[in-house]
């Protein structure tokens, strides 16, 4: 068996490929990531990972590869300070570099929210950061003694295409208010710096991805992609490179993830 993990500030994505070169994915909270590798201490890994602390915990176990960006640099210019950037970013860029190609706009909404660009030459050339939609929720419960938490259930459910097509953004209540705040917030925001930009491409990822479409395909006159698992892809085909995996393991992987990429 060998692993490709991403672990991210609040989940960890795995895809497990067995010796039958069958693919398959696991989630589960960052926080058990430790448990996890005294399940399969002795099983070969390949790591993005963005939290410091379990990276120095493990950089030196012998089955465990943390990719940095000096394993990224040589396969397209990064035109960025590359002293505090998330391997998770330049993975993703990487990703739509080989399926997507240049000018093309990455937003990875999870814990944080990125936006990423790669301009027509194929260079990274940086983008924004700013809070994620659950981090921004849980931030107003917790700094305020009357606004409430509000739960990832309800922030998946609710009918954003129906705020924006209606125009609808004033609300009738605490709740109501807030998801309309945070509707025009994250809406606007995105899609001012996607006018400025006018990228040819544009995909979504991450696990706040399924939330931002919806926030997006009523404003936007582009076609967009989403892809749940990028920087498990970018993992993939980086580690086919380097001999990790297999072309055939690849492409398992691939058409694993093919089957659920969505285009709006």
């Amino acid at each position: 068996m060998k692993l490709l993990c991403d672990i991210g500030n609040t989940f960890t994505t795995v895809a497990k490929i067995s010796l039958s070169n069958k693919v398959k994915i696991e989630k589960f909270p960052t926080k058990k990531f430790y448990r996890f590798v005294k399940q399969f201490h002795n099983i070969p890994m390949y790591i993005s990972c963005v939290v410091t602390e379990i990276e120095q915990k493990f950089v030196n176990n012998p089955f465990m590869k943390f990719v940095t960006y000096k394993d990224l640099e040589k396969k397209f210019k990064i035109k960025y300070d590359t002293k505090n950037i998330g391997v998770d970013r330049l993975l993703n860029i990487f990703a739509v570099k080989q399926f997507v190609g240049g000018d093309t706009v990455v937003v990875s909404a999870g814990t944080a929210v990125t936006i990423d660009y790669l301009n027509k030459n194929g260079e990274y050339v940086g983008g924004e950061i700013f809070i994620g939609i659950g981090s921004a929720v849980q931030s107003l419960a917790q700094r305020t003694s009357k606004l409430p938490n509000i739960s990832y259930t309800k922030l998946q459910r609710f009918k954003y295409e129906k705020v924006i097509e209606d125009k609808d953004l004033i609300g009738s209540d605490t709740f109501d208010c807030i998801m309309k705040g945070m509707i025009n917030f994250y809406s606007s925001g995105i899609n001012n710096i996607l006018s400025i930009i006018k990228p040819r491409n544009i995909v979504i990822t991450g696990g706040d991805a399924k939330i931002v479409i919806k926030l997006l395909r009523k404003i936007c006159n582009k076609k967009i992609w989403m892809i749940e698992n990028l920087v498990i892809l970018g993992l993939g085909y980086l580690t086919m490179n380097d001999k990790f995996i297999t072309e055939e393991e690849w492409l398992k992987i691939f058409h694993y993830f093919k089957n659920k990429i969505i285009c709006v």
